[in-house]
């Protein structure tokens, strides 16, 4: 994340949701995942120019289909 390369920010949200439905996260783990979001929708937001209350809608249907391919992988 401190690259700043937007992937890279999206890349963390996304291992860290999907370890998130494995087991708890620790608190470091659940700051970065927060700053990782706060992130990722301020930036789509701006770019977009669409409301952040938009963009994590469409953040969190991603990340919904993302946890339920990761939980298909792992049960295979």
């Amino acid at each position: 994340m401190r690259t700043g390369d937007i992937r890279a920010v999206a890349e963390v949200l996304k291992s860290l949701t999907i370890l998130a439905e494995i087991k708890p996260l620790s608190y470091r783990e659940r700051k970065m995942l927060d700053r990782a979001r706060f992130l990722l929708v301020s930036e789509l937001a701006e770019a977009g120019n669409k409301s952040a209350e938009k963009v994590e809608i469409e953040i969190d249907s991603a990340l919904a289909d993302s946890v339920k391919g990761a939980k298909v992988r792992i049960a295979h």
